[in-house]
């Protein structure tokens, strides 16, 4: 089995750790290994766009007769969309579901068996928990979202006050988007999220649930053999 460790670490290290606890652990299955690809910024930015429209054009709101929570509300009647553009729209998705596809089998130029990976090991978001009214971030979920792929999330350990302190190190790293800055603002200490969980997700090919299943229980053993 070959998995993608994709996991960016997280403000005090949590998310971070327990992601290099699994590479480090999946040593222990000598059918398993870890390997590692660059990022890809312009491919992740493209999928913004359709992920977030799509997100405003189906019309279930109106049938709740509710409004949107703050932190939820990413769109308004101005953003809703003609039947021609969400075609087009659908369009967009469809042709990054492409290229993600490509870079997914390109993967087995990484791997020792020269076969595609089987899925991805990331984050789930960037923090343990959302505040009340923060502003809606589905961090690494949205790409499964958008693609209907499957995946898993699993709990992995709590957010701890003495080892999840922000660091100057954190301090220093360069803030790579909006909501990234948005992110780093709001963990300002662990004592905000004293227990909270934090997690890791699963993602595998469509239709593949078991895969991604049994994925997350190869994982959740060798975090647990780490620890």
């Amino acid at each position: 089995m070959y998995i993608l460790g994709a996991a960016a670490a997280a403000a005090g290290g949590s998310e971070g750790g327990a992601a290099a606890a699994a590479a480090d652990a999946s040593g222990c299955f000598a059918s398993n290994s870890v390997v590692t690809l660059a990022n890809g910024k312009k491919i992740a930015i493209e999928y913004l766009k359709p992920s977030r429209e799509l997100l405003t054009t189906e019309g279930d709101l109106d049938l709740s007769g509710e409004p949107l929570i703050p932190g939820a509300s990413v769109g308004s009647p101005e953003t809703e969309l003609s039947v021609y553009e969400n075609w087009q729209l659908n369009q967009a998705r469809t042709d990054y579901a492409i290229k993600y596809l490509e870079k997914w089998n390109q993967t087995k130029e990484k791997t020792s068996t020269g076969r595609p990976i089987d899925g991805i090991i990331s984050p789930v978001c960037a923090l343990p928990a959302y505040p009340h009214e923060f502003r809606l971030s589905v961090g690494y979920t949205g790409i499964a979202n958008l693609l209907q792929l499957s995946s898993v999330i699993l709990p992995v350990t709590r957010v701890d006050l003495e080892l999840d302190q922000v660091t100057d190190e954190y301090r220093s790293m360069k803030i790579a988007s909006e909501l990234d800055q948005i992110a780093r603002e709001t963990y300002k200490a662990p004592e905000v999220f004293e227990n909270c969980i934090v997690g890791l997700q699963v993602i595998c090919r469509r239709l593949e649930e078991e895969k991604a299943i049994g994925m997350a229980m190869v994982l959740e053993k060798a975090l647990k053999l780490y620890q």
